[in-house]
C-alpha cells in the first residue's frame, strides 16, 4: 500500500516546507531533503512563484499560516508549530486509512515523544497551560489535557503504560534544570526505533 510509504515520506515534505518558509527567499537548497512525496526542484520552483496548486488544500493553508506566524513573531518555532500540527494530522489520517495497528502504534509513539518533549521544555521555560494548549498534538496515548495540568513528577505515571516510560523517567530531573533535553529526545527516538 503506497499510503504506508507516504507515512514515512510525509515528514520529509514538511521539513522542506519549514525550510522554505523560514528561508524568506534566501537560497536554502542545501537544507532541503530528498525522499519526500514531492520533487525538490518542483517544490522549490513552485514555492518561489507562490504557486500552491501542487499542495493539498490543508497543507497550502498551513504554509500560509506558517508564513504569517513567522512574519508576526519573527520566531521560527511558531512556524514549526503550525506545520508540525498539520503534518501529524495528515499522518494520523493516513495511518487510520491504512488500518494497520503497528503503523498506528508507531505514529502514536511519535506523537507521545513530541508531546513529552514539549511538556518538559515548557516546564523548564516556566510556560503555563495556555502555551501547552497551543503546542501539544492530538493522537497520542496521553491526552493533551492531562499534560497541560501535569506536574513534572506526574509525567512518569502518565507514560507508564507506553513505550516512553523510560524517557518519562528523565522528565522530573530535566524540569528541575538538572538533566539534558538531548538525553530525553534521544530516549524518545530510541523508543520509536524499538517500536519500528
Amino acid at each position: 500500500d503506497a499510503r504506508i510509504l507516504d507515512v514515512f515520506r510525509l515528514p520529509t515534505d514538511y521539513h522542506n516546507l519549514k525550510v522554505l518558509v523560514k528561508s524568506r527567499g534566501e537560497d536554502c537548497r542545501r537544507l532541503l531533503m530528498a525522499g519526500g512525496r514531492w520533487d525538490l526542484e518542483q517544490l522549490l520552483s513552485d514555492y518561489r512563484q507562490q504557486l500552491r496548486d501542487f499542495l493539498p488544500a490543508e497543507t497550502a493553508q498551513a504554509v500560509q499560516q506558517a508564513r504569517q506566524a513567522l512574519a508576526e513573531t519573527g520566531n521560527g518555532q511558531a512556524c514549526d508549530l503550525v506545520l508540525d500540527g498539520t503534518c501529524f494530522r495528515e499522518l494520523t489520517r493516513l495511518a487510520d486509512a491504512v488500518g494497520c495497528p503497528a503503523l498506528t502504534d508507531y505514529l502514536r509513539t511519535r506523537i507521545d515523544g513530541v508531546n513529552l518533549c514539549s511538556a518538559v521544555r515548557a516546564r523548564r521555560l516556566r510556560k503555563g497551560p495556555d502555551f501547552l494548549r497551543r503546542v501539544l498534538l492530538e493522537g497520542g496515548s496521553v491526552p493533551p489535557a492531562a499534560l497541560e495540568e501535569a506536574a513534572p513528577a506526574d509525567l512518569r505515571e502518565l507514560y507508564a503504560a507506553t513505550p516512553l516510560r523510560e524517557a518519562a523517567g528523565l522528565a522530573e530531573g530535566i524540569c528541575a534544570g538538572g538533566g539534558s533535553m538531548t538525553a530525553l529526545e534521544k530516549q524518545c527516538d530510541n523508543a520509536v526505533l524499538r517500536l519500528a
